[in-house]
């Protein structure tokens, strides 16, 4: 019944979805099929819908035989895509313990706790190898570089290149040139003096070659 939406605008979504979201029809397991579909458009579209996601993991809670481990992943990533934002630890809670460690989901769940802890080196190389997983996902890549250079943004004023290459993921220096000169970063040989908010009241920080754990430790007690 859904078919005719899969070229459908956003706004063609929205319509159709919205009324799904309220009084008693949210709780209705016939809509699955429909909000499944509406994330498979958010996925492969840079469009974001939380509560959508948030309706369609409640159905998934209270109908279990409906549940679809790769319909939950997808969700989590694209929550995973709003950090800071608390949409994946909103999502996690609704996920039963037994269904995080499906072999499907593990890797969605471990990554974030990877995020979590700022082992941004560890999780990059986790990623690489969950390409099935995440290269459908659009945007996703980005999403997490632009966290992470949030959290840096707000830690230190320079940085090493070297260092930035890890956290970032990024496989060369003219890749993070590019995201450097979105970030408003400039370029001081080795390093690069990152756009810090509270540059007028706080010392600044040099870093240098210092052990990856100082870094994490650093950034996991940050605000």
């Amino acid at each position: 019944h859904s078919t005719c939406f899969k070229m459908a605008t956003v706004q063609d979504w929205k319509d159709r979805i919205t009324p799904l979201l309220v009084g008693i029809d949210r709780h209705n397991p016939d809509n699955v099929p429909i909000l499944q579909e509406y994330l498979l458009f958010q996925v492969t579209s840079k469009n974001y819908d939380f509560e959508a996601n948030l309706t369609l993991m409640k159905l998934y809670q209270f109908h279990v035989d409906l549940f679809d481990a790769k319909c939950v992943a997808m969700a989590m990533l694209k929550s995973l895509m709003q950090l800071p934002e608390n949409h994946f630890t909103m999502l996690k809670y609704i996920v039963p313990i037994t269904q995080q460690v499906d072999e499907e989901l593990k890797p969605v769940f471990d990554m974030y706790k990877m995020l979590e802890s700022c082992e941004f080196k560890k999780f990059w190389s986790f990623y690489s190898e969950q390409l099935e997983l995440v290269n459908g996902i659009i945007g996703l890549t980005e999403a997490v570089q632009t966290y992470i250079a949030g959290l840096l943004n707000n830690t230190y004023q320079s940085i090493d290149k070297s260092f930035l290459l890890e956290y970032l993921g990024f496989r060369n220096d003219d890749e993070l040139k590019v995201f450097a000169v979105k970030q408003g970063w400039t370029d001081k040989g080795q390093q690069y003096f990152l756009l810090n908010k509270e540059d007028v009241i706080k010392p600044k920080k040099i870093i240098s070659k210092i052990e990856f754990d100082s870094v994490a430790a650093i950034l996991s007690t940050d605000d």
